[in-house]
């Protein structure tokens, strides 16, 4: 299975991952020719989550909250004024979410609610 992440269901994406024998997270995202720091900072958190260590979910939502990129963003006139605050905010949802191909489509879908 593939599932895309962010912080927002980040503790849900290794929730879902847990039971696999392998697991390869990929820290996709980009700023100019550096990966995104927010991306790596997920996927330390996920990674973190998955072998049992310690895990601050506080210390990786505040990293992205106060990363110069968030500056940079909170400044932009494309940005929604509240983006930053809402993608730094660690497990807001309780689910994961899997891709998949539909009729030639990649499709994005939340998985169950394990808590339902």
């Amino acid at each position: 299975p593939v599932f895309v992440s962010s912080l927002v269901v980040a503790s849900a994406t290794a929730a879902a991952v847990a039971d696999h024998e392998e697991v390869t997270i990929v820290a996709s995202g980009i700023a100019g020719w550096e990966p995104a720091a927010e991306d790596e900072i997920c996927a330390n958190l996920i990674s973190e989550l998955l072998i049992g260590g310690r895990a601050d979910r506080a210390a990786a939502g505040e990293a992205v909250a106060t990363h110069e990129r968030a500056r940079y963003l909170r400044a932009a006139t494309f940005a929604h004024p509240d983006d930053v605050r809402l993608c730094s905010q660690v497990d807001r949802f309780s689910f994961a979410m899997t891709v998949a191909e539909s009729n030639g489509l990649v499709v994005v879908s939340p998985t169950a609610d394990p808590g339902s």
